[in-house]
């Protein structure tokens, strides 16, 4: 009697291992799962930074065909007033300077403007002087505000060489045409050369 018992324990113990012994061990360390997209490839991601600011050059000034007239010692201008007096005696013969001499130093390339206001029936001329420096002088007059439709040509030039220039010189003179006085400018320029440069204007 007791063998039969001992058998059944044995035969229920056995039957209660089965399971263990087919369920199959987990690994100790399970890596998570982690789904795969195929065709495409992970790049990398990076962050946008903005370039360092670098310093900007400032303008600096350059010379312009009209820049404003160094400011240059009396002595000079009346220098230049001395030695334009005698052109003027032979290119301006019998007129009458008006207004303030145009002058100032400018550098090769650079222009001094001055506005005149041009009566009807008036005759005008200009003569101007570049010191030793200075080799070829210009000098121009032209209006102030272009004529619609006209040509961007000036009213009248010189047409010597040297240091030396003269704006319609005698016998010759510039007369306008319009009925009521114009606005024009003297344009006078260093082509050659630099240096201190004065210029007048007559009328008769």
């Amino acid at each position: 009697m007791k063998l039969r018992n001992v058998s059944a324990i044995v035969a229920v113990l056995a039957i209660a291992t089965i399971p263990f012994a087919c369920k199959k061990k987990e690994p100790e360390n399970p890596q998570p799962f982690a789904p795969t997209t195929y065709g495409t490839t992970p790049t990398a991601t990076t962050t946008a930074t903005q370039p360092a600011p670098t310093a900007t050059a400032q303008p600096t000034a350059t010379a312009t065909t009209q820049p404003t007239a160094t400011v240059f010692d009396p002595a000079v201008q009346q220098l230049l007033a001395a030695q334009l007096a005698p052109i003027a005696q032979t290119d301006a013969k019998g007129m009458k300077s008006e207004g303030e001499m145009l002058s100032g130093v400018l550098q090769e390339g650079q222009s001094l403007e001055q506005m005149v206001l041009l009566q009807s029936g008036k005759c005008y001329t200009v003569v101007g002087l570049g010191l030793p420096m200075v080799q070829e002088l210009d000098i121009v007059l032209a209006p102030v505000i272009p004529i619609p439709g006209a040509p961007n040509f000036p009213m009248a030039q010189d047409l010597k060489t040297g240091s030396q220039a003269t704006m319609a010189p005698a016998p010759n003179c510039y007369k306008h045409f319009a009925p009521l006085p114009i606005q024009a400018k003297i344009i006078v320029t260093a082509k050659t050369g630099s240096g201190a440069v004065g210029a007048q204007l007559y009328v008769k």
